[in-house]
Order: structure tokens, then C-alpha cells, then sequence
């Protein structure tokens, strides 16, 4: 009998059964997409990368996440242990929704360049009440009556969201 190799990689460890554990799932074909959704439902990792081989000159492999529940636009512990499987010479190239991420070998380590961020601004009262943010006339404040207002902690009077950008 034979069957496609999954592996738990432990990302952000130093010693196993500590970290960061992610699926790992090299295929040579993709799945149907609910089938690796069950997959990623079924192991209950955060995330479960699954990879196949790339097609063209500007990675090795496209990559995907699935936490149990949904597929996911990007995952550094889970791309750093594809990486760890993957990992052949000094570093590689995963093709993905956020752009080209690459593994790179350093000593022992293995380091991921990740997307940058982009702020944008965005008018979102309810998710500054959320956040037990109040608007006074200096900013937005924390609403905790028992601080006094001059060690309350100020932010922009502005929420910001963060998007990653992509590199293609």
C-alpha cells in the first residue's frame, strides 16, 4: 500500500514537541480543494501546508495553507516548515497567494522573507469599540474610568489595517 507523505514539523523549536507544529503535505498534483480541507480539518495543526511542483523558472513549488476550518491567503510557521521538508541546497522558492516566499539556509537556522505590509486607513468605529477604545478630544483613549488621564494610553485617532502586499 501506498500513500502520499505527511509530516508535523515543529516550526520556531528548538528541541520536538515544542513550537510551532505545522502539516506538511508534498503532493505531485493538487487535491480537490475539500479534500484538503478534510485533511486540514482532520490533523487540527493551525495550518497544514500543502505543496506541488512549480512550473516555471521563478519558484520550486506553489503552496498553500488550510487551518482546519478555511484556506488561508499566507503562514510563515507553516511555510518555514515546508521549508524544512523541502529544503534541498541553500534555500527554496514557494509560489503563493502573497507572492514568492523563500526558505533560506542559514547555519542551522532557516529564515522566511515575508511579504511587507501595507497600512491602510479605514473608518471603523465598531472595531475601535471592540477594542474598548474611546474617542476624546485628544485621540482615542482607553475606556478604563480608573486610569488617570494623563497615563492613559493614546493612539491615532485613525484605526489601520493591515494588507499584505504582493510581490508579483
Amino acid at each position: 500500500m501506498t500513500g502520499t507523505p505527511f509530516f508535523q514539523v515543529d516550526a520556531f523549536a528548538e528541541r520536538p514537541l515544542t513550537g510551532n507544529p505545522a502539516g506538511v503535505m508534498p503532493l505531485d498534483r493538487w487535491l480537490p480543494d475539500d479534500v484538503m480541507q478534510a485533511i486540514a480539518a482532520e490533523n487540527n495543526l493551525a495550518e497544514t501546508a500543502f505543496t506541488v511542483p512549480f512550473e516555471g523558472e521563478d519558484a520550486d513549488y506553489e503552496l498553500r495553507w488550510f487551518t482546519p476550518a478555511v484556506e488561508v491567503p499566507l503562514c510563515g510557521h507553516a511555510t518555514l516548515a515546508a521549508g524544512h521538508i523541502l529544503i534541498h541546497m541553500d534555500r527554496v522558492r514557494f509560489s503563493t497567494q502573497a507572492g514568492i516566499l523563500t526558505v533560506t539556509r542559514n547555519g542551522d537556522l532557516l529564515e522566511l522573507d515575508l511579504p511587507a505590509a501595507q497600512l491602510i486607513e479605514v473608518d471603523e468605529p465598531e472595531l475601535c469599540e471592540a477594542l474598548a477604545l474611546v474617542r476624546g478630544r485628544s485621540g482615542w483613549h482607553l475606556r478604563d474610568s480608573t486610569t488617570a488621564p494623563s497615563s492613559r494610553l493614546k493612539v491615532k485617532r485613525r484605526c489601520w489595517r493591515f494588507r499584505p502586499t504582493s510581490r508579483n
